[in-house]
């Protein structure tokens, strides 16, 4: 190989080497997809989120209504137990 085929030859590899090679930009596009998908997963379970929040707060209101009406009925149940055992006291059955 003479040296002016040697210049020309090494050329060629530095402008190939100069330009961004197709497998790069291929697997660059392929990423950004895969960024993008994951950005729209991340907001999807960031809303997710949000709304079970909203929910939890609203089971926990129920649930300290169902809480305080239990204890409601506790009590009248107790008072019912006090007013049957005052009407049966002295009365053998």
């Amino acid at each position: 190989m003479t040296p002016e085929q040697k210049l020309d030859r090494l050329e060629r590899i530095c402008r190939l080497l100069a330009q961004p090679w197709p497998p790069g930009r291929r697997q660059m596009r392929e990423q950004n997809k895969k960024i993008d998908i994951i950005s729209n997963a991340q907001v999807r379970i960031r809303e997710a989120q949000i709304k079970f929040s909203e929910a939890q707060k609203k089971n926990d209101e129920l649930f300290a209504k169902l809480a305080e009406s239990h204890a409601q009925t506790g009590r009248k149940l107790d008072a019912l137990i006090d007013i049957i055992r005052k009407e049966r006291k002295g009365k053998s059955r």
